[in-house]
C-alpha cells in the first residue's frame, strides 16, 4: 500500500485486518515502527545495526495472516528506507494499491491538526490545542504533493502497476473499501473496527478561513494577513509543479 498520511490508509488497513485476517502496518517507518520491532525482535547488533534480513525473515514470519498475505503501508516519505528492504523481498507476488484523497486541502488540514494535537487517531489523546496557521496548512500541502511526486516516481522505476483508491471513495454508502484489492478471499468483520472518522468543526472552520484568506488575499482586501498567505501561495505553487501534471492545474 502506497500512502500519504491522512489519506485513509489506517482505514483501509483496518479493514484488511478485518476481513483479511493480517495486520497491514508502517513496517518500514524508521522514526517509530521499525525501530520499536527491530529491537522486540532481536535485529540489532550490539553497536545498534539493522540485520536487514533478519527484519525482513521476521516481518515475513510473524506478520502475515493464516492465508500468507503479508500487508505493508508504505508514506511517500518511508520510500527511500523501503527501497533498502525491497531486494529480500522479491520472492514475493506483489500487489500494490495506492491511496489517495481527493480533497487535498481537508487532509492538509487533517495533518495539520493532528502534528499539532498528536492525536492521530481517536485512541490518542490531543496533547495540545491546535491553531491555526495558513503557512502551516500550506507547507502539509507541499508535503502531500512532495510525497505523491516520491511514489509516482517508485512506480515508474520499479514497473508496478499499482491500483487507486480514495479515501472518499472507500468510505461512500455502499462501497466496499476492499474492491481495490484482487485475490484475496475476504469474510465478514472478524471484531470492532479501531478506526473512525476524526473530521470536526476544527477542521470545517480551518478549511474555510484558509480558502477565505487565499481569497482575500487574491482580491487584496486583507493586508493584514497577505504577508503569511502570500508565503503559503508561492509554497503551494512549487509544490504543484512537483507533480505530474500538476502545472497549470
Amino acid at each position: 500500500m502506497l500512502s500519504t498520511q491522512r489519506s485513509g490508509s489506517t482505514f483501509l488497513c483496518d479493514q484488511l485486518r478485518l476481513r483479511g485476517g493480517f495486520v497491514t502496518h508502517e513496517y518500514f517507518n524508521a522514526r517509530y515502527y521499525l525501530p520499536i520491532l527491530a529491537e522486540r525482535w532481536a535485529c540489532l547488533s550490539p553497536a545498534g545495526v539493522l540485520d536487514v534480513p533478519r527484519y525482513v525473515a521476521q516481518l515475513r514470519s510473524r506478520r502475515a495472516g493464516d492465508n500468507g498475505v503479508l500487508g505493508v503501508n508504505v508514506h511517500g516519505s518511508q520510500l527511500p528506507v523501503f527501497l533498502q528492504f525491497l531486494d529480500h523481498l522479491t520472492d514475493l507476488e506483489v500487489q500494490v494499491v495506492r491511496v489517495e484523497r481527493e480533497d487535498k486541502l481537508a487532509q492538509a488540514v487533517s495533518m495539520a491538526i493532528a502534528e499539532q494535537t498528536r492525536q492521530w487517531s481517536r485512541h490518542f489523546s490531543p496533547v495540545a490545542t491546535p491553531r491555526y496557521d495558513p503557512d502551516h496548512i500550506t507547507r502539509k500541502l507541499e508535503d502531500i504533493a512532495r510525497q505523491t511526486a516520491m511514489i509516482e516516481a517508485f512506480c515508474a522505476v520499479t514497473g508496478f502497476d499499482a491500483r487507486t483508491t480514495t479515501y472518499e471513495r472507500m468510505t461512500a454508502d455502499g462501497q466496499d473499501p476492499l474492491s481495490v484489492v484482487d485475490g484475496i478471499e475476504f469474510g465478514a468483520p472478524q471484531g470492532e473496527g479501531l478506526v473512525s472518522k476524526q473530521r470536526g468543526e476544527t477542521n470545517r472552520e480551518w478549511k474555510s478561513r484558509y480558502v477565505q484568506d487565499c481569497l482575500a488575499l487574491a482580491a487584496g482586501s486583507d493586508p493584514h494577513s497577505a504577508g503569511l498567505v502570500r508565503r503559503a501561495g508561492r509554497r503551494l505553487a512549487r509544490s504543484l509543479r512537483l507533480v505530474p501534471g500538476g502545472r497549470g492545474k
